[in-house]
């Protein structure tokens, strides 16, 4: 019998969509330097866009354990006397407000009965968030109990508290799982890391100290490099990774100008 011929494959039928992705890609980029273009003026005295810079080189603060993201997320709540980042991650109408300034005090991991919260805060309201920080760590089930034992804690009534789970955007749909298994019926609130941009990069726009607006444009620019993954500090080789959740994040950051 003759020998089976190997199937040939034959690649070339995707010759054509190189181009296309090719244009695709300028077009996008055509966007995004028109939206840098106005960032740049805006945080001209901080030196343009944290975009541009190399955040893999920065020592000045940790950025390798997802304690080290908690610790600065809490100190720009607990030092910020506008709101402006609070107000927008922790409001549904996604504005500052002055019940998000200057809380009575924030705690960094707050412990009762061996659970472990990351952020817990007391705003002047009497109001409480308590918030899980996550940077990729898969085992969120565990904010539900851990909200349940920290409010028992501070004996706050339900009314005045308020759980929260910080995730990467690709986190949503294992959260979608977790809540499809959870009976407890308690509510937790979720935002992502992009919202955590969007409400910085509002935030330098607000009557915040220098000394705060230096820090949280630091940390801005380290969660974009670091935590969204764009590597904008090579933007003349025109990098694709995340190029739409930057786009998004620049744009969603301005719109509170219209």
């Amino acid at each position: 019998m003759p020998a089976k011929e190997k199937a040939h494959l034959d690649w070339s039928v995707f010759n054509g969509l190189i181009p296309l992705f090719r244009k695709i890609s300028e077009e996008k980029y055509k966007y995004l330097f028109k939206l840098l273009e106005r960032w740049d003026k805006k945080l001209n005295d901080y030196g343009r866009d944290p975009t541009h810079y190399n955040w893999h080189n920065f020592r000045p603060l940790r950025l390798g354990r997802e304690e080290d993201w908690s610790d600065w997320l809490a100190h720009l709540i607990n030092r910020s006397i506008t709101g402006s980042l609070s107000g927008v991650l922790f409001s549904k109408n996604q504005k500052p407000s002055l019940d998000y300034a200057s809380p009575i005090w924030v705690h960094r991991e707050d412990i009762h009965h061996g659970y472990r919260a990351d952020i817990i805060i007391r705003w002047k309201n009497n109001q409480f968030n308590h918030l899980e920080v996550k940077i990729g760590d898969p085992h969120m089930a565990k904010t539900y109990a851990t909200g349940r034992m920290l409010q028992k804690k501070y004996m706050v009534d339900p009314l005045h508290w308020k759980d929260v789970i910080l995730l990467l955007s690709e986190q949503i749909s294992d959260w979608e799982i977790v809540l499809e298994a959870d009976i407890s019926n308690r509510e937790v609130e979720v935002v992502t890391w992009d919202d955590v941009c969007v409400a910085l990069r509002r935030s330098l726009s607000a009557n915040e100290p220098i000394t705060w607006k230096a820090l949280a444009y630091n940390f801005l620019g380290a969660i974009e490099q670091h935590i969204i993954g764009f590597p904008g500090h090579r933007l003349n080789e025109r990098p694709v990774e995340q190029l739409d959740q930057k786009t998004d994040i620049l744009t969603k950051g301005l719109n509170h100008e219209k």
